[in-house]
Formats: C-alpha cells, sequence, structure tokens
C-alpha cells in the first residue's frame, strides 16, 4: 500500500488506509474498558493501608502546595489527586463494573473541607455507601496508580512519577538531538522551563498527559520522516490515551508538540503548493481530534448501557459550563493564560532571536514556518472554545501555550543560517586576536 496520501484517488485506497485506523482504535476501546475492569479487581487490603499510611503526611499540606516557588502557577494539585486517591479507595473489587464505570467516592455533606480530609471521612466511614459518582472521565490515571498504590504510599508515588518523567525526558532530548539539532531540542525544552513543566512530574492529575507528550516526541523521531502512516498511528495512539488518561489538564501537548516535531523533520515542503502543505497536518488533526472524541465517548456509551446513571445530561451540563462565554470571557480567556508566562523573558528572547534572523538570515523557509506558526495558533483556538474552563484553571491550562512558545522559537531558529552564523563569530574571533 503507498503511504503518501497523495496516493488516494479510490474509494478502496481510503477504506485501505482508514482500516488499521479503525482497528486500532477499536481495539484500544477493548483494551482501556478491560484495563479498568482488571485494576477494580485488585485485591483493596494493601492499597488501603498505604492510602491510610499517606493521608496524615499530606493533609497538612492543603490542596495547592507550593513545594519549590511561590505562587499559584507553580502550585501541585493536591485537590484533584486527593479526588483520585478518594475514587481509588473506595473501588470495591466485589463490584469491578460498577466501580470501574461510576468511580465512586465518600464525601462528608458539610462545609467544605481539602479533599484530603475527604479522604481521611472515607477512611473513617468505609462502611458507607458511595455518596459521589465521577463518571463522565475514563479515569484511566486513577485505575493506573492504583496499580502503585499496591506497593507505595502517596510520597513515594510523587518520587516514582518524577524518576519516570526525568528519564523520558532525557531519552526525548537524546533522540531531538539526533534528529533535529540542539537549538531546536533547546527550544522545546525551554518552552516546558516557562511553563514549569517540572510541577508536571510530581503529580497524580498533571504527570499522565507529560508521559503522553512525550512518548509520542520519541515515537515521531524514531519512524521515517516520510512515513505518514507511522505518523498518523502515533497521533491516533496519543489521542486516546490523552483522552483515556488526561483530565482536561493540557490534552492539546500530545497533538500539538508532536506536530512541531513532525514538521520540523519534514524537507520537501517548500515544493508544494498551499494545499499540499497543509493536507497532512489537517489529516493528522483530524485522525487526532477523532481517536479523541471516540475514546472519550465510548466511556459515555458504556456508562449510558451498563448503568443506570444520567451520563448524557452530566456531559451535556458540564460541557455547557465549561465552554460558555461571560461577557467577553473568550479573550479573558487568552488573557489570562498568556498572563501566567514569564512575558519580559520571553519577549527579550524573541527580540534577539528576531536581530538574529534579521542579519543571519536563511532564505526559503517560508512554507515550513507557515505550517509552525498555524500549530502555534492552536493553543489559542482552545482556550477561546473552552473559556470558562480556562479561565477557572488558568493556573495549569496555560502550559499549553509550550505548543506556541516551541512554535515561535522553531520559527526564529529555521530563519537563522547556521553558516552565516558561524562565520560571522569566526570573522569577530579573528578580528580580536589582530
Amino acid at each position: 500500500m503507498n503511504k503518501g496520501l497523495s496516493s488516494i484517488s479510490e474509494p478502496t485506497s481510503w477504506f485501505k488506509l482508514l482500516r488499521p485506523f479503525l482497528l486500532w482504535l477499536l481495539t484500544l476501546q477493548l483494551a482501556f474498558f478491560l484495563f479498568t475492569i482488571v485494576s477494580a479487581w485488585l485485591p483493596a487490603t494493601n492499597i488501603h493501608r498505604n492510602i491510610e499510611s499517606s493521608v496524615e503526611a499530606v493533609i497538612q499540606q492543603g490542596d495547592y502546595p507550593e513545594p519549590l516557588i511561590k505562587g499559584r502557577k507553580h502550585s501541585l494539585d493536591y485537590s484533584m489527586d486527593a479526588m483520585m486517591v478518594n475514587m481509588i479507595y473506595t473501588i470495591d473489587p466485589s463490584s469491578p463494573l460498577n466501580s470501574a464505570l461510576l468511580l465512586n467516592s465518600r464525601h462528608s455533606n458539610g462545609p467544605y473541607v481539602s479533599q484530603w480530609n475527604q479522604v481521611k471521612y472515607n477512611i473513617e466511614n468505609k462502611t458507607l455507601e458511595p455518596n459521589l459518582q465521577y463518571p463522565r472521565y475514563w479515569h484511566g490515571s486513577t485505575f493506573f496508580f492504583r496499580w502503585f498504590f499496591l506497593f507505595s504510599t502517596f510520597n513515594d508515588l510523587k518520587w516514582i512519577l518524577y524518576v519516570i518523567t526525568s528519564l523520558l525526558l532525557l531519552v526525548s532530548a537524546i533522540n531531538l538531538y539526533r534528529e533535529l539539532a540542539s537549538a531546536q531540542t533547546l527550544a522545546l525544552f525551554t518552552s516546558f522551563f516557562f511553563v514549569n513543566g517540572y510541577i508536571m512530574q510530581f503529580s497524580m492529575q498533571f504527570a499522565p498527559i507529560l508521559l503522553i507528550t512525550f512518548a509520542s516526541v520519541v515515537a515521531i523521531t524514531r519512524i521515517e520522516a516520510s512515513n505518514e502512516q507511522k505518523a498518523g498511528l502515533i497521533f491516533l495512539f496519543a489521542a486516546a490515551f490523552t483522552a483515556f488518561f488526561d483530565l482536561l489538564t493540557t490534552p492539546l501537548m500530545s497533538f500539538g508538540i508532536p506536530l512541531l516535531i513532525w514538521i520540523n523533520r519534514q524537507t520537501d515542503l517548500e515544493s508544494k503548493n498551499f494545499k499540499q502543505l497543509i493536507a497532512k497536518p489537517v489529516w493528522f488533526g483530524l485522525i487526532w481530534l477523532t481517536a479523541f472524541t471516540i475514546t472519550w465517548a465510548s466511556k459515555w456509551i458504556l456508562t449510558w448501557m451498563l448503568t443506570d446513571f444520567p451520563i448524557f445530561s452530566n456531559v451535556f451540563n458540564e460541557a455547557a459550563h465549561l465552554s460558555a462565554d461571560q461577557e467577553g470571557s473568550r479573550i479573558h480567556a487568552i488573557v489570562d493564560n498568556v498572563n501566567q508566562l514569564p512575558l519580559v523573558i520571553i519577549n527579550s528572547m524573541l527580540f534577539i532571536l528576531g536581530m538574529f534572523a534579521v542579519f543571519f538570515h536563511k532564505p526559503h523557509q517560508g512554507k515550513k514556518n507557515l505550517l509552525l506558526f498555524l500549530t502555534a495558533l492552536l493553543p489559542f483556538v482552545w482556550l477561546m472554545l473552552m473559556a470558562n474552563h480556562s479561565i477557572i484553571h488558568s493556573w495549569f491550562t496555560y502550559r499549553m501555550l509550550a505548543i506556541s512558545l516551541t512554535g515561535l522559537f522553531f520559527i526564529f531558529i529555521n530563519m537563522i543560517s547556521e553558516e552565516k552564523l558561524i562565520a560571522f563569530f569566526r570573522f569577530s574571533a579573528n578580528s580580536v586576536r589582530r
């Protein structure tokens, strides 16, 4: 089968192209469902003991501790982590299907207290019936981390996550350096530094999207740059795993960052017309969006078929709330998220790179840079569509702006001629010696 999209001219060609994607997507839905069931079957004794020993060590830190740097954008979200721990503690191995679909937990009905206090309440009242369900997400992270609580406490888990994510970031850096260049590698990791990506390494809520994004980066650098089918499958896997694991933190990262890497690896973009230029990124975007939507919707369908929970009214009400536009909030969503960035430092760096691009200009990069620029705009589209959510949670949703920063850095780097820059510094060094 021809791997190029340009070869598609008949319905049979489209079917042959789509068949492996559809098979993989269906296989993943089955795998996700079975994984949640198996995780819910795990014996609860060790899990309960490790969670119970975690509470007192964490409860004094509050819902949003700032472990290294002060400021909300540097804080951990112990509130959501504790919610996940509450659900892990409440899972009933004798009723794995119900536990897998409804995600039960126990909460007190009194005034609001921190979520770790709710975990403590759950522990003290574990004989009571669960009184809260949270079924609209797959909650893959909850079922994944349930395995870790067989042998670790919450604080142990944080350091396990740090080690795993650090190793993946290292592997990603090595692969990026080999496939692109040191400048692009530095640009990507600088962007993650500016969005305080380090804090994601210690969080049950934030770490999964970091793992999915950089696993996709490694995968996209390990295939041939021209292999569109494998690239499409990478975006499919990234989207499905994002819908399974992520709780709408920064889901777009698993598409935008790998796409920027894919664009930068292409060598034939300048010879294409506009339609040919955008065909493949649009195709990858449709694959990602379809896999993301179908994976999420499959959880709703399963919940509707196998339980009596009013899942669709719950989903529609929440979607309306998260995407609401209140007195120009779509613009406010962008402003609030952009203002989380260290804009003075970023603008200074972009100014310096811009000056280099003027004096050491590298021609014939316009079409590649156009694709990079369009990709860099994607987070702003997301922020506007999810306006209310993006304002309420701007202290972590802004991290998807790593896509925009990386795209801008890539554009300026592509505009700078390495040969001209090296020649200038050699000339300057020789002049100083004289």
